[in-house]
C-alpha cells in the first residue's frame, strides 16, 4: 500500500494515506522493521482520524445550504471554496465543495465515519434530491 510515515522527535509516528486497517498494520510494521523497532509496538497502535471522501453526484448552492444551516455552517468563499458543516454530536466536520464532493474528518472510530455521512446525506440533501454514497 501506498502510505506516508511521519516520525517526531518525542518517538510518535504518524501513518497517513493507508485505506484499510490491514494496510495500516502493515505501514507500521514496515517502518518498525526498517528502524530495527521490536514489532511488539504494533500493539499500542491506535488509529485516532478516519476521513472520509463523498460525493452528492450533482452541483450544490452553498449559499442556500449555509442559510439554512446557519449555526452550523462557516463559509467564507472569499477565503476557502468549501462550506464547513461542524456536526456537535459526532465531533465531526464535513467538508463541502460546490461540486458536490465532501471531505468528513475528526471521526474517532469507523463507526462515525457512517453516521456522519448519514447525517450529511440528509443535510446535502436539502440542496439537492441526488442519491448520496461514500466513494469506495
Amino acid at each position: 500500500p501506498k502510505v506516508t510515515m511521519l516520525l517526531f522527535k518525542n518517538g510518535n509516528l504518524v501513518l497517513i494515506g493507508a485505506k484499510t486497517q490491514e494496510d495500516v498494520r502493515f505501514g507500521f510494521e514496515t517502518v518498525l522493521k526498517m528502524l530495527n523497532c521490536s514489532t511488539k509496538l504494533l500493539d499500542k497502535v491506535e488509529i485516532s482520524n478516519y476521513v472520509a471522501i463523498g460525493t452528492a453526484n450533482s452541483q450544490l448552492d452553498l449559499s442556500v445550504l449555509r442559510k439554512k444551516c446557519k449555526p452550523y455552517v462557516v463559509f467564507e468563499p472569499e477565503l476557502f471554496p468549501g462550506l464547513k458543516y461542524l456536526m456537535k454530536n459526532q465531533q465531526v466536520t464535513a467538508i463541502v465543495f460546490s461540486s458536490g464532493k465532501y471531505i468528513l474528518t475528526g471521526c474517532k472510530i469507523l463507526s462515525n465515519v457512517h453516521s456522519a455521512n448519514a447525517i450529511i446525506c440528509s443535510v446535502l440533501n436539502i440542496c439537492s434530491n441526488s442519491t448520496l454514497s461514500l466513494c469506495p
